[in-house]
């Protein structure tokens, strides 16, 4: 889940192999001494005394300690596990697999570390024969070839593959190390012997050297091997010959008891002693520096070494482990070479370094030869120390008392009468003068007869004057802290002041305050809180210097200008805790180049205000902090820009006591092997991460910005907190993500944790197919509920409807009945009218009919009597006529015309009678029509063409036809059917 940095270490090496031959002017330098920080129990919370130290890829410190494995990642320190027998913990080895092998005391066994930051012991003591199992200490592991090797007095074990062999000494194994691809092992009272194809034997003439307490190996190349011994001092071992080593390290070591050496990265050598400390050697054997508890050490007893990815130094102490800082330009002048107090001023003369302090004035010697600076107050010069200058060959110094010169080791004072003397300078053309600055105004001060004496306190102003400079026509520029910057001019004499003004910001300073001023290249430049200014002439005012504009920009406060002795510029800007400081290069070559590094590391030591600058040589640089001085020393080169990792270091739930969920030994849940990150119930939705920088210098000056994916927008500004919490998270997956910026503003490799918020359990899964199929049972119930209001209501409405419809329609019946009976009368009316029309046309046409018949009979009558008298010629055509004539009396023509006039006026009464009575015949059907138009025997007869009797023969047979009593008239029945 973390992000290794492995290939880092690569990339170091890297560099190491492209830039070696800057770091080999880079050695130790011999005048000041590291920065030491001390890691005490009370600090790391375990036991005093330190057995071994090793670091991951990442750059986590691993230690052994007598209560177990303890961790330090740069800001916290844990201890991690015990072996499983709960024991000292003696030798640590990580090996290229990147698994930290362990050694303890009759135990031995590797680390398992899984993705959530677990770690346990793997002990590889039951892979032991019983006849090889029983040992005391693991002194020593180290690893070749893919075979982990675990030294003990009893016997050497050899890791691989989940296999173990055993090798048994001939006495006592009181060494063992891998040196140049070769194992190399001291079988006490035996010799220095090899191990080779799984076998140990003797390296030639190895038993001269049975009787040695060996305790370290180093390769010195074409000189052999160096044997470094417990208190006998070291011995070169080569071509089978064995020499004292005859340097000044070897004859200190037969005073003191040695346990570790290491050969450093910049070529030189430390050697860890019991009860002296560190000490510092080269490959001549010339010791180079010691460090003990009276330099810095908390500790004098050093049982291990070890130099990290940056090349720091660290030491495992008896009470304590130590980090140095070895691997830096700079290197710190302090109570450990004899000064106190905070540095004002320095000064280089005749091979001495004066440094003047909070405290007074100190010196020592300062020359090609010096190996230790050794710091002694000059008597007399107890007290603030404010400057050091070198004027007429002589030391001036500025002390809280006054002015005085310094002649060899005796403070002599010259201007003591008003206390207080900040500076000294010669006015220009004028080195038998001296203009002083004091607490109180401006002295004049002047040589008589080789002698310097107080002339006169320069008239005209009478506030402090710590800094100022001359200019080249005269002018006398002097900053006040609080008021602005004042321009005089002094007399001839130099004894009054003639004319003076005091610019301020309504002469164009950004403000009155903080106002210094510089004298760079013979030019008169002011440094202020927006940027450097100059004077301009034309306009009487200042303005803005374009020239530093794009270096030292327009919203900083510059403290302090220097010139470089390769003409370039050192500056100091910004405030305390937040200096700027570095070099402008290149100035005014239109391509200047500001650089900071590495000075980051000096960030909050400086004075403000009082800065301290004095170039030694070309190459070094001294500079006060509140500590005392730092020497910058520029020709050695360090990559500074080598990466580190940021990382997470545990997790926490808040909101269940601080359960840790990551970097613990022990988890309250892990999912990950089915999901590949942390997934959390919903209950353990608030949660803290605490991060670190595996980067260990200054780590107060560590900076560090995050962000939680899935819950910020954007990364939190950088900050030294090194914890983040969040509450209340929502379901859902999220990425924690965490970088660090370490002093050198260089920001590390970044580190992820990526987890999941489950819902609650009520807005789980199973819950939400639970909620689903309730939702659908209610959504059920309600719909039916609804259907069965909706029905009832419907059929409410219903019933309502059809009662309000059956009364609607009752009145709609009544009034479509008043209409109907209405229209019906209508109707009737007009039917009747019909009928009555028909019918009075029909009487009409059958009374004509009736009549017609009468004349065609009467027409008939006539031409039979006609007949009789005609001559048989015409009688035939008579009868012809008479024949025709009677057809048109019984023809139908006029009856199926009648008939169907008849049936509409008499509503169908031919077609009812007939369906009625199917026996009645045509004639009979057509008498009954006649006598439904109550027409009479007589009238009937004619329509007929048969005589009356034959009317009342068809009477009388439609009377048995239709079953009418004799008593009743026909006439009626058939009217009235």
């Amino acid at each position: 889940m973390l992000i290794s940095c492995k290939y880092y270490t690569i990339r170091n090496w890297v560099i190491f192999i492209l830039f070696s031959p800057l770091f080999a002017f880079g050695q130790y330098d011999p005048l000041g001494y590291p920065k030491i920080t001390n890691y005490t129990k009370n600090v790391y919370h375990a036991a005093m005394p330190n057995w071994d130290i090793t670091s991951d890829a990442k750059g986590n410190l691993f230690i052994g300690n007598d209560y177990g494995l303890m961790n330090f990642d740069g800001h916290n320190w844990n201890l991690l596990l015990q072996p499983d027998n709960r024991t000292i913990i003696r030798s640590l080895k990580i090996t290229h697999g990147d698994t930290l092998f362990i050694g303890a005391q009759g135990d031995f066994g590797y680390m398992l570390k899984d993705q959530l930051g677990r770690q346990s012991f793997h002990s590889l003591v039951p892979l032991l024969e019983k006849n090889v199992n029983s040992f005391g200490d693991v002194w020593s592991i180290f690893e070749k070839d893919g075979f982990v090797y675990f030294q003990t007095h009893a016997a050497i074990y050899v890791f691989k593959d989940n296999k173990i062999m055993a090798h048994i000494p001939k006495h006592e194994f009181s060494y063992a190390a891998k040196h140049a691809n070769k194992i190399l092992i001291m079988d006490q009272g035996y010799g220095l012997c090899e191990l080779e194809d799984g076998e140990i034997r003797l390296i030639p003439n190895g038993e001269k050297l049975k009787h040695i307490v060996l305790k370290f190996i180093l390769d010195l190349k074409s000189q052999g091997l160096l044997l470094g011994t417990m208190s006998d001092g070291f011995f070169l071992f080569k071509d089978g010959q064995l020499s004292p080593w005859e340097t000044e390290v070897s004859s200190y070591m037969k005073t003191t008891l040695s346990n570790v050496c290491l050969s450093l990265f910049d070529g030189t050598y430390v050697l860890g002693t019991a009860g002296k400390g560190l000490i510092f050697f080269d490959r001549n054997g010339r010791i180079i520096k010691k460090i003990d508890k009276r330099h810095g050490l908390i500790n004098n007893t050093v049982n291990h070494l070890y130099e990290d990815n940056n090349y720091q130094l660290w030491a495992a102490l008896n009470n304590g482990i130590a980090h140095i800082e070895r691997s830096s330009n700079f290197s710190y002048i302090d109570e450990r070479s004899g000064l106190i107090g905070a540095a004002y001023a320095f000064l280089v003369h005749d091979e001495k370094l004066y440094i003047g302090t909070s405290e007074g004035l100190f010196y020592s010697d300062f020359s090609r030869d010096t190996q230790v600076l050794d710091f002694k107050m000059i008597a007399g010069s107890s007290g603030q120390i404010w400057s050091l200058d070198l004027l007429d060959g002589m030391i001036w110094v500025g002390h809280h008392l006054g002015a005085f010169i310094l002649d060899r080791e005796t403070l002599i004072p010259i201007n003591t009468s008003e206390q207080g003397a900040w500076m000294f300078e010669h006015p220009p053309g004028r080195n038998d003068l001296i203009i002083q600055g004091s607490y109180q105004g401006i002295f004049l001060l002047e040589k008589v007869n080789d002698t310097w004496q107080t002339k006169t306190k320069v008239h005209g102003y009478a506030q402090t004057a710590r800094e100022f400079q001359f200019d080249p026509d005269g002018s006398l520029w002097l900053t006040h802290g609080y008021k602005g910057i004042y321009r005089m001019k002094l007399s001839d004499t130099y004894d009054t002041i003639v004319s003076q003004k005091l610019y301020t910001q309504k002469e164009g300073l950004p403000s009155d305050l903080f106002n210094n001023i510089f004298k760079i290249d013979n030019e008169i430049i002011f440094g202020t809180q927006q940027g450097v200014y100059l004077y301009d002439h034309a306009q009487d005012s200042m303005l803005r210097n374009d020239y530093y504009k794009g270096t030292l920009g327009t919203s900083n406060l510059v403290r302090r200008l220097k010139n470089t002795p390769d003409n370039n510029l050192f500056f100091i800007s910004g405030y305390d805790n937040t200096d700027q400081i570095g070099f402008i290069h290149n100035q005014f070559s239109g391509k200047e180049k500001k650089v900071e590094v590495p000075f980051q590391l000096l960030r909050g030591e400086l004075i403000p205000g009082f800065e301290a600058i004095e170039w030694v040589d070309d190459q070094t640089l001294l500079i006060g902090t509140k500590d005392g001085g730092v020497l910058y020393r520029k020709s050695y080169s360090r990559n500074y820009h080598q990466p580190f990792c940021t990382q997470v270091s545990k997790v926490y739930c808040t909101n269940k006591n601080d359960s840790i969920i990551y970097g613990a030994n022990h988890l309250a849940i892990d999912t990950t092997r089915r999901t590949g990150h942390q997934v959390l119930p919903f209950e353990m939705n608030a949660l803290r991460f605490t991060y670190s920088a595996t980067f260990f210098e200054r780590p107060t000056y560590t900076l560090f910005q995050s962000k939680l994916e899935g819950a910020d927008r954007d990364w939190s500004q950088w900050s030294q907190v090194t914890s983040r919490g969040y509450n209340n998270l929502k379901p859902g997956k999220y990425t924690f993500r965490v970088r660090a910026k370490n002093i050198y503003d260089l920001t590390g490799r970044e580190a992820k944790f990526t987890f999941e918020v489950l819902p609650p359990w009520y807005a789980s899964t199973t819950m939400k197919v639970l909620y689903l199929g309730a939702f659908l049972v209610f959504i059920s119930f309600a719909l039916w509920y609804r259907n069965k209001r909706i029905f009832q209501s419907t059929e409410a409405q219903t019933q309502n409807n059809h009662e309000q419809l059956r009364r609607q329609q009752e009145a709609y019946q009544k009034e479509k009945l008043m209409i109907e009976n209405q229209i019906f009368k209508l109707k009737t009316e007009k039917l009747q009218s019909d009928v009555n029309f028909k019918s009075r046309e029909l009487a009409s046409s059958t009374m004509h009919m009736v009549q017609l018949n009468e004349t065609i009979i009467h027409l008939q009558d006539q031409i039979k009597k006609i007949s009789t008298l005609a001559r048989d010629s015409v009688k035939e055509h008579l009868e012809k006529v008479i024949h025709a004539m009677s057809d048109i009396l019984h023809g139908e023509q006029h009856w199926e015309s009648f008939e169907m006039h008849f049936n509409e006026v008499h509503n169908n009464f031919i077609y009812r009678l007939k369906e009625a009575y199917p026996d009645l015949s045509a004639r009979e059907l057509r008498l009954c029509a006649y006598l439904r138009m109550n027409l009479s025997t007589k009238e009937i007869a004619p329509l007929m063409g048969i005589s009356l009797r034959g009317i009342e023969g068809l009477r009388y047979r439609i009377r048995k036809k239709i079953s009418v009593d004799g008593n009743d008239n026909l006439t009626d029945f058939i009217v009235k059917y």
